[in-house]
């Protein structure tokens, strides 16, 4: 099943409240009468159409850290004499 954007969202939703019925409203977007009652639901609940921001798990360094340039790792051939 696609993916709805959020503009394909927000047509949804004006379709819907213009009275048109939730399967010809899916059948117009290419998914499921599920997926449009679904998204009325979350559009009366929330009165956005985006979608909501979702767990996962946390980040270990910030975004300086990120940028921050890392020392090389010098190689064991490199680092011994013969």
């Amino acid at each position: 099943m696609p993916r709805l954007s959020l503009q394909d969202k927000a047509r949804a939703i004006g379709q819907l409240e213009a009275g048109i019925p939730v399967r010809r409203v899916a059948a117009l977007c290419g998914v499921s009468p599920g997926n449009i009652s679904k998204l009325r639901t979350k559009f009366c609940e929330t009165g956005e159409v985006k979608d909501r921001t979702r767990s996962g798990r946390p980040r270990k360094t910030t975004a300086p850290e990120d940028n921050s340039p890392r020392r090389p790792v010098p190689h064991p051939c490199f680092t011994e004499e013969p």
